[in-house]
């Protein structure tokens, strides 16, 4: 597949997924969580870190997959050779990133302080699960 299509690709799941479930993710955050201080932003990030990201990257794997028309195995393979990796790198990005955004950010900018980050994140990985694809398929 051409990597023409990834910005196309990637802005449909933007759109479409990551978008209305980052708008719900922070509004709940900001009403159970707990306050925004030092320790607050830091569990909150943390927490977000071992339960929302894995999930979004699963949505991700799946959203691309389906697009890709994989079959079950490809998708399986696929994941079992690249989520752990690219879970450590997701985690060394937005631990920060999301610790920011808790700590310094106001609660009617964290979607779009997360979706700035987002594109530069998205450029990183898209090209690491697409090399990795055009690496399989030779």
């Amino acid at each position: 597949e051409s990597y023409a299509r990834l910005p196309e690709r990637y802005s449909m799941f933007g759109f479409l997924v990551n978008g209305p479930f980052l708008f719900l993710w922070y509004t709940m955050t900001f009403y159970l969580g707990p306050p925004d201080t030092f320790i607050g932003s830091l569990q909150k990030a943390v927490f977000e870190q071992v339960t929302m990201e894995p999930f979004v990257m699963l949505l991700y794997y799946s959203y691309d997959a389906v697009l890709s028309r994989q079959s079950w195995a490809e998708f399986v393979l696929r994941l079992r050779g690249s989520f752990g990796s690219i879970f450590i790198r997701n985690s060394v990005f937005w631990l920060p990133a999301n610790f920011l955004n808790y700590y310094i950010g106001t609660p009617d900018l964290r979607v779009i302080f997360a979706n700035t980050c987002s594109f530069f994140w998205n450029t990183y990985f898209s090209t690491f699960v697409n090399r990795k694809k055009t690496a399989e398929a030779h």
